[in-house]
C-alpha cells in the first residue's frame, strides 16, 4: 500500500491480502462454460453497423448480450480477488457493489447461479460470493424501505412492484445461503478476513430475517 494511504492491516481493503494462488480463476477453468450455457444461444447477439456521418457504413458489429458481459466482468473480479497485486485487490471491493446492484436488476438468476457455484468453495470464490450476497441484502434492504416510504407519486410507474419482487427472490434464496455461509465460517476459522465476513452477513440475517435466521438454527 502507498505510505500514508489509509490502508492499514484494519482496514478492508488491508485486510483482503494477498488470496493464495491455486485459487485464480482463468478464463479456461471448466466453470465457465456451465454459467454461459443460457447466454450463448446465437440469436441472443445483435447485429449493427457503423454509419457515417456522410451516411455510408464500414464495418460491422458484435453486440453481446448484456448478461454475458455481465458474467465476464463477474470472472474477472474474482481473478482479480486473487492476485497477488494489491492494486486489483483494491478494485475488487471497488467493483462487486456496483456489479451486484446492476445484476440485481437486470438479471437476478444469474447472481443466484453464481452464489451458488462460488460460496461452498474456498478462497476467491467463496470471498467473492458472500461480499456479493452482504452488497445484495444491504441494497434491498434499503430498495425496500424507501420504496415503502416514498409517496406513489415519486417513484417510477411499477417500481414498489418490482422492488417487492426482487425482494422476494432474495428472501427465498437466503435459507439456501445460510448453510453456505455457515459452512464458510467452519472451513475458514483462521481466516478473520472471511470469518468476519460470516458473521456480519448471519447478524444481518438475524436482525432482518429472523424467521429464516431461526429456521436454519
Amino acid at each position: 500500500p502507498p505510505a500514508g494511504g489509509g490502508y492499514g492491516a484494519g482496514s478492508p481493503v488491508g485486510m483482503l491480502g494477498a488470496l493464495p494462488s491455486p485459487y485464480k480463476h482463468k478464463a479456461s477453468d471448466p466453470s465457465v462454460p456451465s454459467l454461459l450455457d443460457r447466454l450463448s444461444d446465437a440469436s441472443d447477439s445483435m447485429r449493427g453497423q457503423i454509419q457515417h456521418p456522410e451516411g455510408g457504413f464500414e464495418g460491422t458489429v458484435e453486440f453481446e448480450p448484456f448478461g454475458t458481459v455481465l458474467t465476464r466482468i463477474f470472472l474477472e473480479v474474482l481473478n482479480s480477488a486473487g492476485d497477488v497485486r494489491w492494486e486489483l485487490r483494491r478494485m475488487t471491493l471497488q467493483v462487486l457493489p456496483l456489479l451486484t446492484v446492476t445484476a440485481i436488476w437486470h438479471d437476478f438468476d444469474l447472481l443466484q447461479q453464481l452464489w451458488t457455484r462460488w460460496l461452498p468453495h474456498d478462497g476467491p470464490p467463496a470471498y467473492v460470493a458472500a461480499l456479493s450476497i452482504r452488497e445484495a441484502l444491504l441494497r434491498m434492504l434499503e430498495y425496500t424501505e424507501f420504496a415503502s416510504a416514498s409517496p406513489a407519486a415519486l417513484l417510477g410507474r411499477g417500481c414498489d412492484e418490482r422492488v417487492g419482487v426482487l425482494s422476494q427472490r432474495l428472501s427465498d434464496f437466503l435459507p439456501r445461503a445460510m448453510h453456505g455461509i455457515g459452512g464458510l465460517i467452519e472451513r475458514h476459522r483462521a481466516s478473520l478476513r472471511l470469518c468476519s465476513l460470516g458473521a456480519e452477513l448471519i447478524v444481518i440475517l438475524h436482525c432482518k430475517f429472523p424467521q429464516i435466521a431461526a429456521e436454519w438454527q
